[in-house]
């Protein structure tokens, strides 16, 4: 089976793991095979007693801590040079020290969490130069993995791939992914999702959905909601930073979502439809600018 996750539209598989467990946890006294699937993206979808399982749901929202939670690339991160670089597979990305200040203080007075496609390798190179932010957690290569420390992690995973790239000799793998597989593929390539699911086929790994990023290409194994890895670490979004696609289950969940003009349309609307907040600017500026924005909601919120 072959989904593309790069249009809006085609998001249409749900699973239940994180949502299910958050359930257990809380422990109202359901059975496993009682509680409904969640799907991330989508909103909730349900079955059975449908008043039952909304009030549980909206018991289980009020008991987790409010936080903000920001996505990096074309949010804080950007490709002009600032004083806080970045190295990735690409180049460096930068934040400026202006925006490192104000998620410093904004982590004063509300938890902060990273919500990033990035794997946490890549996130530690970022998080090692801020010293002064007080980070509740991290949701890790687009809410497949979430923690609240960024340790080694369990990088093991990546073994199971091996029959893949031997099958993709000029292809690059992308190091440092637990839960997915990431992949660079030459220019001649026209059709990446088309080669990288055959060759997944061929090694016995039907069952993906793929994720393209200009050059690079992802395979993950279920459905991946950065919104379902905040919630699976006990917080609920507050304000959200995003720019994309995969950042549009938070930003519909957040009551106050803020976003840039250089974000995916997609975002922006989702940000005026619920009354955020869509700065007129680009790069640092636009961050800086969101960042502040931030702020001020926070002290009217709270």
């Amino acid at each position: 089976m072959v989904i593309d996750m790069t249009e809006p539209d085609s998001l249409t598989v749900s699973r239940s793991e994180t949502f299910r467990s958050v359930l257990q946890t809380v422990n109202f006294g359901l059975k496993s095979e009682n509680i409904p699937d969640y799907n991330g993206f989508r909103g909730l979808s349900f079955w059975g007693k449908t008043r039952t399982f909304t009030v549980l749901h909206e018991r289980i929202r009020l008991m987790r801590s409010k936080v903000l939670v920001t996505d990096l690339d074309d949010t804080l991160l950007h490709n002009e040079p600032e004083e806080i670089p970045v190295l990735g597979r690409s180049g460096y990305r930068y934040m400026s020290e202006k925006s490192a200040e104000l998620l410093t203080e904004i982590s004063r007075i509300i938890p902060v969490l990273i919500a990033t496609g990035r794997n946490a390798q890549s996130v530690r190179r970022l998080v090692r130069q801020l010293d002064s932010v007080r980070f509740c957690g991290f949701v890790l290569e687009n809410g497949l993995v979430s923690r609240t420390h960024l340790d080694n992690g369990n990088t093991a995973g990546e073994d199971e791939w091996a029959a893949v790239t031997r099958m993709l000799p000029d292809w690059e793998r992308l190091t440092g992914y637990e839960r997915c597989l990431g992949m660079i593929f030459p220019s001649s390539v026209e059709e990446p999702k088309g080669v990288l699911a055959d060759v997944l086929s061929r090694a016995g790994k039907s069952e993906y959905l793929f994720y393209q990023e200009r050059h690079k290409i992802f395979a993950y194994p279920f459905f991946p909601s950065k919104l379902s890895g905040v919630h699976s670490l006990g917080f609920e979004p507050l304000i959200v930073l995003g720019d994309e696609l995969n950042d549009l289950d938070m930003l519909q969940a957040a009551p106050y979502p803020a976003t840039m003009s250089s974000a995916r349309e997609e975002a922006k609307e989702c940000v005026r439809e619920k009354n955020g907040y869509c700065s007129s600017f680009a790069s640092h500026a636009a961050s800086e600018d969101i960042l502040t924005w931030a702020i001020e909601m926070i002290h009217k919120t709270l």
